[in-house]
């Protein structure tokens, strides 16, 4: 039982170990994601200024400058679309993220549940063991007393045996003591006979 009680608190340690990495894990891709995040913004949107800026200085620009500011708003579309791409990749991954995370819960949550159970079958196997200890002690203490009581009962016979036996004997002195005093009365009356004798 004390095996088993070990087993239940090294697997709740490990479950709250497992937990407390999750958690970290957590607030350190929480940390990240929102940094990221805000420097991902903040040059969003200096980049929008920069255009704002230069679309007013664009109409007087030479015509070399034309096919460059062209060429630059190719490659701003290109990271525009870049960039939704990868905000749509982001999402899917905090999908998948989130959807990981609740599997791990439901995990955990079976693990709990199962910790429980075998918890309170550990408990309920100790208090049947208690009863079956205290059944054993019982029965033991049973079989004691009526091995006490048989040991009494013979010693209460050997001393009626004893108590018998006594009796006889000396039942058997009176006798022969009787049958010695009828002789010696006998034995007493033939002496004495003649002077016993009426006249």
């Amino acid at each position: 039982m004390s095996a088993e009680a070990e087993q239940v608190a090294a697997l709740r340690k490990q479950l709250d170990q497992v937990r407390a990495k999750l958690a970290d894990e957590r607030a350190n891709a929480d940390v990240a994601v929102s940094g990221e995040d805000a420097i991902r913004a903040d040059f969003w949107e200096q980049l929008k200024r920069q255009h704002d800026l230069l679309s007013a200085a664009e109409s007087k620009a030479a015509p070399d400058a034309g096919r460059l500011i062209g060429r630059a708003h190719e490659i701003r579309l290109a990271a525009l679309g870049v960039r939704d791409r990868l905000q749509v990749a982001k999402s899917t991954l905090r999908q998948r993220v989130a959807s990981h995370g609740r599997q791990i819960k439901n995990k955990l949550a079976a693990i709990r549940s199962l910790l429980g159970d075998y918890s309170g079958e550990a408990d309920s196997v100790s208090k049947d063991a208690r009863k079956l200890v205290g059944r054993i002690a019982f029965d033991s203490f049973k079989r004691v007393r009526q091995q006490f009581y048989d040991l009494v009962l013979k010693a209460d016979v050997g001393l009626v045996d004893v108590a018998f036996t006594r009796k006889q004997d000396k039942t058997s002195q009176v006798q022969n003591l009787s049958l010695q005093k009828d002789r010696d009365l006998r034995a007493l009356d033939n002496e004495f006979r003649e002077v016993l004798k009426p006249d």
